[in-house]
C-alpha cells in the first residue's frame, strides 16, 4: 500500500509541473523525453559491483535539464541528479556511492540512457542508412551513437565506447508504435554495472 501511494504521489507531481520544451537534434532525431512532458516513472533494478538497488526511477524533463531520481521501494531517495547540457549536478547521493569515478560513470551512462545529447539539441551526423535503419553519431560532450528504425522513428539502441575496449550499450524496447520505451537495459562489457528499467506510467 505504501509503495502504491508513493508512486501515485509521484505521478501527480510529475503531471502537475511542466517546464518542458519540444526538443530535437539538428538532424530531426527526437528523444523520447521530448514526447513525455509530464515525466516518466520506471521500475528499476541497478547493479554496481557488490551493490544492488531496486525501486523506482523518476525522470522529469525540465527547461534546461533532465531531473533523475532513484527511490527505494519504501520511498527514501538513493540518488538524485540534474543532467544539464554540459554537466551533472548531484542533489543527493547515499554516502557509500559518493566516489568521483562512480559519479563520472553515472553521468556518461545517464546521458546515453536518456538520449541527453538529442534532448539538448546536439548536432547529429548520419553515419549510415540502409534497409530502413539509420546510424547517427551525436557530436559534443556525449559523443554517443544511436540506431534508429526509420519506419517507426524509434531509437532502438544506443552505444558508447569508453576507454580501451570498454563498451556501453542501451537496448530500448517498445510496445507497438509507442514512442516511449517500455523497457530500457544498459550494460557494460568490462565493468559490473547494469541498469534495467520497466515503465510504470
Amino acid at each position: 500500500m505504501l509503495r502504491f501511494l508513493s508512486i501515485s504521489v509521484l505521478v501527480v507531481l510529475l503531471t502537475a509541473c511542466s517546464g518542458y520544451r519540444h526538443l530535437t537534434s539538428d538532424a530531426g532525431l527526437e528523444s523520447f523525453l521530448s514526447r513525455s512532458p509530464g515525466g516518466l516513472v520506471y521500475k528499476s533494478g541497478f547493479n554496481f559491483k557488490a551493490y544492488y538497488f531496486s525501486g523506482i526511477m523518476v525522470i522529469k524533463p525540465e527547461e534546461e535539464s533532465i531531473r533523475i531520481q532513484f527511490l527505494s521501494e519504501l520511498g527514501p531517495t538513493i540518488m538524485d541528479f540534474r543532467l544539464l547540457k554540459d554537466k551533472m549536478e548531484v542533489i543527493k547521493m547515499i554516502e557509500s556511492l559518493q566516489k568521483k569515478v562512480f559519479m563520472a560513470q553515472m553521468e556518461y551512462d545517464l546521458r546515453l540512457l536518456l538520449q541527453a545529447g538529442i534532448y539538448h539539441q546536439g548536432k547529429a551526423k548520419l553515419m549510415k542508412s540502409e534497409r530502413g535503419n539509420a546510424k547517427y553519431k551525436i557530436k559534443g560532450r556525449d559523443n554517443n551513437i544511436f540506431f534508429v528504425n526509420q519506419t517507426s522513428g524509434q531509437i532502438e539502441r544506443g552505444f558508447r565506447r569508453g576507454i580501451g575496449y570498454e563498451k556501453v550499450e542501451v537496448a530500448y524496447d517498445y510496445e507497438g508504435q509507442n514512442s516511449v520505451p517500455h523497457t530500457m537495459t544498459l550494460t557494460h562489457n568490462m565493468i559490473d554495472i547494469k541498469l534495467r528499467l520497466s515503465l510504470l506510467n
